[in-house]
């Protein structure tokens, strides 16, 4: 609704020429104390059977420009000198009344107002998109993206079906106390130090995983329970073929097989030489020989492991090794059994432990 104008020194004037039922300009005698913005409300002839209110739209000195047969009064001929005097009117109070009452579309506005000094709870409501400075969660079911700074989060069940990004990173550096199972969700990080769970140990989602519980890492491991006094028991992964090896330019893969937990992997695989033979020199010399690379999800971890390292492969006629990169997990054949050859259609195994 409109903002309407008031004052409280307007005294009473009159027309200086009569007007019809249809006219929308009146001019008055004196526009004295007026309010200086408009609207405003006018009654032409109060207190008599004609009386009837118009709304001042817009003023120019004393000629006014108004809505006739304002708040259910009727438009009628009036003379010149009719008495016209500044009021309020019925609606007025019915519009105030009626917002004090409302409980939706509050001071016009589509939806719920919440205040921002008031202590208040509140339910069944929708928060899309919310930035959390400093809060607290309890027992909280988050159901879609949320990007918080928390301090704290004390929840019986965390239920995220969504990603969840905290702070930045994305990291939480407060505290988390999980009281049960049932922590789902994907893309959270935190880094915690509660009473019940150890400091420094890190529970973040798997790269490249989506899903549940078994799919999240505990301080090193994949979560697959917490027990009610926050005691997280570690589950075992595993992958394989694709998932786990590609093989390079001159082989393909026979089998590949990973096996992790808490974070140690033993990788299996068998490659295949497609390409032309490799012969290896009298002191076991050969051409680098990519075998392939090992999927980004299963790679040595970077941070936990200084260097390259060796890697033992062999057949069933000899043996050699190969070079496991941690940054990019490729394994190349270095070097074979001295002055020996490793044929079209050959297979070779390799195997080897790591923090991942």
């Amino acid at each position: 609704m409109a903002t309407r104008y008031y004052s409280n020194v307007a005294p009473p004037t009159s027309l200086t020429a009569g007007i019809n039922a249809i006219t929308t300009t009146i001019t008055i005698d004196s526009a004295a104390g007026l309010p200086v913005f408009q609207p405003y409300t006018l009654a032409i002839d109060p207190d008599t059977p004609t009386m009837e209110l118009v709304q001042v739209d817009a003023a120019a000195g004393t000629t006014l420009t108004v809505q006739r047969a304002i708040d259910g009064t009727s438009a009628s001929n009036h003379s010149a000198g009719a008495v016209v005097k500044h009021v309020s009117s019925a609606r007025d109070f019915a519009e105030s009344r009626s917002h004090e009452e409302a409980d939706s579309a509050v001071h016009g506005v589509v939806g719920d107002v919440v205040g921002t000094t008031d202590v208040q709870t509140l339910s069944s409501k929708t928060l899309t998109s919310p930035v959390i400075n400093n809060g607290s969660i309890n027992n909280a079911d988050i159901n879609t993206n949320v990007e918080a700074d928390f301090v704290n989060i004390n929840a019986t069940d965390i239920d995220v079906v969504s990603s969840v990004t905290i702070g930045s990173g994305p990291e939480f550096d407060g505290n988390l106390d999980v009281f049960g199972a049932g922590l789902v969700a994907n893309g959270l990080t935190v880094a915690t130090t509660s009473a019940f769970l150890e400091p420094s140990l890190k529970i973040s989602k798997n790269v490249g995983q989506t899903g549940s519980l078994t799919e999240w890492e505990f301080g090193g491991g994949v979560l697959a329970s917490v027990n009610s006094f926050g005691e997280a028991a570690f589950a075992v992964q595993t992958s394989s073929g694709a998932g786990v090896f590609t093989a390079g330019a001159g082989w393909s893969v026979v089998s590949a097989l990973l096996v992790r937990t808490a974070r140690i992997s033993t990788i299996n695989v068998t490659v295949q030489r497609t390409g032309a033979n490799i012969v290896a020199g009298a002191g076991g010399d050969i051409a680098d020989s990519l075998l392939g690379t090992i999927n980004a999800n299963w790679r040595p971890h970077a941070d936990l492991t200084a260097s390259d390292f060796a890697v033992f492969v062999q057949n069933s006629i000899g043996s050699g090794g190969a070079n496991m990169a941690v940054n990019t997990g490729n394994v190349t054949l270095r070097s074979w059994n001295s002055a020996a050859t490793i044929s079209t259609g050959n297979n070779i195994n390799f195997t080897a432990t790591y923090v991942s």
